[in-house]
């Protein structure tokens, strides 16, 4: 299959990026969701998290298992902006280079996938669509729900979309919401992957890491990899202090690989809520964002929708909001 998404970085080392931990209730339940569309049932899953959570990762690993199980597997990320027109012309494009035929020129997303359903060799076991970054495309409610009708229809197809959060428009799809990595598979990404007598991850080093990153997978293997190249040959431990001692550059490692693609594209208005969230100790509730910025909460609700949209704040409970990482607090707070 082939990827058209961004989620590997350049440069992470091999031995770290080509490791895959934790998420094992996530497999277990695709396998389930798997085995239905193999039985001729139809099935859309929508995984969502905030960036660098690691949904693309999972797709991927997920794309592995269908192709493994002997299903027809095309995986694709969608575009910022991207029409449905378009969509329909990438999916077009690799389904007839996997499938070696060409395909009617049909529109609608619905007709390309109900054509490729009718035109699946018999030694397929059903079909997976892995599609990511569904968000980004310009009517991705409309489309979900168009996807979602033909899964009701047809039988043997399974839809597996990547999101930053879920698609309100929804009525069918089944919702796995990603959590950030706990100690323990950190410990296996980071040290089970590599040499096993490469450098280990001390307790209060790993503590700090979780509490800073909130689990994130992306923010993980940044900070460890800058870690991993500034220990010394006869070091085998990475530890608090070495974290301390290095922040400087991995804020700096932080903002040019990660933080600042988001918030450069976050206007003015809506990095003025996102200080304010980030000024709290643990998250804020809207009507104390509201006063800190002497506006009405109607003005302010917007721009935490939209901020939530892109990721960089989570929704903890009505009307309440945190960082997606305490770690981009520090960022957000640092640039002034």
């Amino acid at each position: 299959f082939i990827y058209f998404g961004d989620y590997m970085e350049k440069n992470i080392p091999t031995s770290i990026k080509d490791g895959f931990a934790g998420r094992k209730e996530e497999k277990r339940l695709f396998s389930a969701y798997l085995n239905s569309v193999i039985s001729g049932k139809s099935v859309c899953v929508m995984v969502i998290g905030p960036p660098g959570m690691g949904k693309s990762a999972l797709l991927r690993e997920y794309a592995g298992m269908a192709k493994e199980a002997g299903s027809m597997v095309i995986d694709l990320a969608a575009g910022k902006n991207e029409s449905e027109e378009e969509l329909t012309g990438k999916l077009k494009l690799e389904t007839e280079r996997k499938l070696g035929l060409e395909l009617p020129d049909l529109k609608g997303i619905t007709e390309v996938l109900d054509d490729i359903k009718k035109r699946l060799p018999n030694e397929h076991n059903g079909m997976v669509i892995l599609l990511d970054d569904f968000d980004n495309l310009a009517k991705a409610g409309d489309i979900l729900q168009k996807m979602e009708k033909l899964v009701q229809e047809k039988n043997g197809i399974g839809l597996v979309l990547g999101a930053t959060n879920m698609i309100n428009e929804s009525r069918e799809a089944k919702i796995l919401k990603l959590e950030g990595l706990n100690e323990q598979d950190v410990r296996k990404m980071m040290e089970n992957e590599n040499e096993k007598d490469g450098p280990k991850l001390g307790e209060e080093f790993l503590k700090m890491l979780i509490n800073d990153s909130d689990g994130n997978p992306k923010i993980i293997r940044i900070i460890c990899e800058l870690l991993y190249g500034k220990l010394r040959k006869d070091e085998k431990v990475i530890s608090k202090g070495h974290y301390l001692v290095n922040m400087p550059l991995i804020m700096s490692l932080l903002s040019r690989d990660f933080f600042d693609r988001m918030y450069l594209e976050t206007p003015k208005s809506e990095r003025e809520v996102l200080k304010k969230i980030c000024e709290s100790e643990t998250s804020a509730h809207v009507s104390d964002i509201s006063k800190k910025l002497n506006k009405k909460t109607g003005a302010i609700a917007p721009l935490i929708m939209r901020l939530t949209a892109r990721g960089e704040i989570l929704r903890v409970d009505r009307g309440i909001y945190k960082p997606f990482a305490r770690i981009f607090s520090r960022y957000v707070l640092g640039r002034g």
